[in-house]
């Protein structure tokens, strides 16, 4: 599925699901006490991958094992969203790096190590829905849900004494949120979050003909600081 069709689906299943919570937040009550509108969102840091495993048959033998990834340089994430009140909704794209540091193979004990080129990323389309917790101060936690589609990029990986390049696959991608903003000024939050992603397993293609690995359990931790601009 290409990332416009599955970005689509998921900013129409998120708008379905708070409609109704939208629709209470610009209730004549809540109106004119909270801020709404649009914003744009811009924040840097950095991504923890969790090791996931992998596997791959060839010439009917099949290797298996797990992977050491490393994040490469810093993660980036920009967005575009409205607030209701609240309730925010925005759509974010994000960037981040990784190398592969080492791997294991357990299946046939055969060698395994990282390949000689290439390197690895992962470029990240999400629709997400925010609830801000009110406080009488000018810090705001919140927490977040999303949706969205990840082109994984994998590093190239050596088994067996010969080295597979690894092809870009997209993938449905989960994520949560945790974080707090701090009200600098009318128009700029400065914020701090925590987010958890959870990726669909994928099984990508490789430069040897009927080779194919199959990558399980990706997942990843960051952490980002970043500012809020509205409009």
């Amino acid at each position: 599925m290409s990332f416009k069709k599955t970005l689509l689906s998921a900013g129409i299943a998120l708008t379905a699901l708070a409609a109704p919570i939208f629709s209470d937040a610009f209730s004549p009550a809540q109106a004119g006490e909270e801020k709404t509108g649009f914003y744009g969102v811009l924040s840097v840091g950095v991504m923890n991958l969790d090791d996931p495993d992998w596997d791959t048959t060839v010439s009917s033998t099949a290797y298996g094992g797990s992977a050491d990834l490393d994040s490469d340089g810093a993660a980036y994430e920009l967005g575009i969203g409205y607030d209701f009140g609240n309730w925010r909704t925005d759509l974010t794209y994000s960037v981040s790096e990784h190398d592969l540091d080492s791997c294991t193979e357990t299946k046939q004990s055969a060698a395994c190590a990282t390949g000689g080129q290439g390197s690895g990323d992962m470029k990240t389309f999400m629709a997400n829905v925010y609830y801000d917790i009110e406080t009488e101060s000018k810090f705001t936690p919140y927490l977040g849900a999303g949706i969205g589609t990840t082109e994984i990029s994998p590093d190239n990986i050596k088994v067996a004494g010969t080295e597979y390049d690894l092809k870009s696959e997209d993938t449905t991608t989960y994520q949560l949120k945790a974080g707090v903003s701090y009200e600098v000024s009318e128009k700029v939050d400065l914020l701090g979050e925590a987010t958890y992603r959870k990726y669909d397993d994928i099984k990508t293609s490789t430069d040897v003909a009927n080779v194919e690995f199959n990558v399980d359990e990706i997942s990843a931790w960051s952490f980002l600081f970043g500012a809020r601009y509205r409009f």
